[in-house]
């Protein structure tokens, strides 16, 4: 499971192409061509959509190398973290 570190200054995000919701100054978001993903203050929990195809009663998601290296990069940036049960 990933987990925002706590105590964040989502201003970071920036550096990675988030940019400030139009509606919530406390929320970052970043789009890319197959995923949204969403970072905000009140939770610390990383907010996915990703674009699913349906073929013979099967999901598949289709995570790109984009999202691979954003999900690495913030990884590596100590802005999310891997936690275990």
């Amino acid at each position: 499971m990933l987990k925002v570190r706590d105590n964040l200054d989502l201003k970071e995000l920036e550096k990675f192409g988030f940019t400030r919701h139009e509606k919530h100054e406390d929320i970052y978001v970043k789009r890319g061509e197959n995923y949204f993903m969403e970072i905000d203050s009140d939770t610390p929990w990383l907010g996915l959509d990703i674009n699913k195809a349906h073929e013979n009663q099967y999901d598949y998601c289709r995570v790109d190398d984009e999202f691979i290296e954003l999900i690495f990069d913030l990884i590596e940036a100590g802005i999310i973290e891997r936690i275990t049960k």
